[in-house]
């Protein structure tokens, strides 16, 4: 694979690796969490049932969808034995607040006298606290080996995560998201939890699913409301109880179908940096992480619709595989195809057959939608307004901003930025400042503002319509107001 370069910086004491990985955005990894009692072996035979759920309900036989998820992984929680899995559970419990400090002891202490009977001759207390601090530091090393799995398998690409937890391991599962690490990946994380011990999915992306007569589950306290049927007696086992039973197995299916979808809609990681050879068939930009600064792409990318997807895609013309941004779905672009335009140079196979063109879009608006954003402390916020114009080159419709002139919001007209050059970004900068300042002016005299980054700002003009200039704009400045 040719122009693959991906330069991952991994820094352990004094040491720097280097090392080249591909990226590719449309990748959903799914993961199986285990709970007690389990070994690797008895865990990944649930992992293989939950692997055919995926092939049976979502893939089926679709070629593309198998390339999307491929295989489930297993994040193993690990068990030492019976006694010890339970006092690990009561741990998490405890530290979920699920638990009092008192009934924790109490269970602790009654584990104690079975397993460590012939310590007779120390003193509980400090064979209490010796345990505690072992399970709190083995807890801790299995949920950095989970976050480990997940970066170097997946986030590092840009893949998305979805896991399926059972049991502890939502605990878990609760753990380890609460650890990610940059937090953004957690935009990029989602958790189905499975006879679910927590008092809440912690994950912003998540849901759960609990049998009414699991009787590992239902005396727990804090733990949430059952949502499903059990067939038969019930039980709590993954597979025996809750994939055999029709009720339960029918929401895991959804739950994960609807967290799929939900991963789909996140943000590209990769934003737009800079710019070559832009309105000509020669088009290509570079490309930056959004949040983690380790990650670096080493190669100029097509552009068919650079706020979408980073991954890669054939060149039908040279035979090797290359870096797109596009929607999902593409596998090859040519620069020969059918009823070609004259100003069309690039397409990619994907639903929308998105297009590079050479030369400057005009728009054609045809919907408005006004958006205020509120930020800071007191009065200060931005009025902005959104449009879906139609792109005259790439004959898809384009989301674009109006840069409004002032706190009205009027937008500023075409005569206003006859100085601005398309690829003067430092002449729009200073245009942006002053509509900036005209919104501090208004605000009045005793405060001061500061200027946030959500991430680095990029804008650009795209184009004209009926007398008024439009600004593409990948991110936004919030402007926060404080009396002096």
């Amino acid at each position: 694979m040719k122009k693959f370069i991906l330069s991952v910086v991994a820094i352990v004491g004094f040491s720097v690796t280097v090392f080249a990985l591909p990226v590719n955005e449309c990748k959903t990894d799914v993961y199986f969490g285990n709970g007690v009692w389990n070994t690797e072996k008895s865990a990944d035979i649930s992992r293989q049932e939950l692997d055919n759920i995926i092939k049976d309900e979502i893939i089926k036989g679709d070629p593309a969808l198998q390339a999307k998820y491929e295989k489930v992984k297993l994040a193993y929680n690990w068990s030492a034995d019976k006694n010890y899995d339970l006092v690990e559970t009561f741990y998490q419990l405890r530290q979920e607040g699920q638990l009092s400090q008192w009934l924790f002891y109490q269970l602790l202490d009654a584990l104690e006298t079975r397993t460590l009977s012939d310590a007779s001759g120390e003193d509980m207390r400090t064979i209490r606290d010796k345990l505690i601090e072992a399970i709190g530091s083995v807890e801790q090393y299995n949920v950095d080996e989970i976050l480990k799995k997940y970066y170097e398998e997946s986030f590092q690409y840009s893949h998305r995560v979805l896991l399926v937890s059972h049991s502890q391991g939502n605990l878990f599962a609760n753990r380890v998201y609460d650890s990610i690490d940059p937090t953004d990946y957690k935009a990029y994380f989602a958790n189905v939890q499975v006879a679910s011990p927590a008092s809440s999915v912690h994950a912003s992306h998540g849901n759960y699913i609990t049998g009414w007569v699991d009787p590992i589950i239902n005396p727990i306290p804090g733990s949430m409301e059952s949502n499903a049927d059990l067939d038969g007696f019930g039980g709590h086992a993954f597979v025996e109880a809750y994939l055999d039973s029709s009720d339960a197995y029918a929401k895991i299916v959804n739950a994960i179908k609807t967290q799929l979808n939900v991963l789909d809609t996140a943000d590209s990681q990769w934003l737009k940096d800079q710019e070559v050879d832009k309105d000509t068939c020669d088009y290509r930009i570079t490309v930056k992480h959004r949040f983690d600064s380790s990650l670096e792409i080493g190669e100029n990318v097509y552009p068919f619709a650079a706020n979408q997807k980073l991954y890669p895609a054939k060149n039908q013309q040279s035979g090797e595989t290359e870096y797109v941004k596009a929607s999902y779905g593409g596998t090859v672009f040519t620069n020969d195809w059918e009823e070609k335009q004259e100003n069309e140079c690039w397409m990619i196979d994907n639903a929308e057959k998105e297009k590079i063109t050479a030369g400057i879009p005009d728009y054609e608006c045809v919907i408005y939608v006004e958006m205020q954003y509120y930020s800071g402390m007191l009065k200060g916020f931005f009025k902005d307004e959104r449009v879906d114009c139609w792109n005259s080159l790439n004959h898809n419709m384009d989301t674009v901003y109006l840069l409004n002139s002032n706190y009205e919001g009027d937008r500023i007209s075409t005569e206003a930025m006859q100085t601005i050059l398309l690829n003067d970004h430092d002449s729009l900068e200073i245009l942006r400042d002053q509509y900036l300042q005209d919104k501090i002016a208004q605000q009045g005299e005793g405060y001061s503002y500061t200027l946030e980054y959500a991430v680095e700002p990029f804008c650009e003009i795209r184009g004209e319509t009926e007398g008024f200039a439009y600004v593409v704009c990948t991110s936004w400045k919030d402007l926060l107001f404080e009396a002096n």
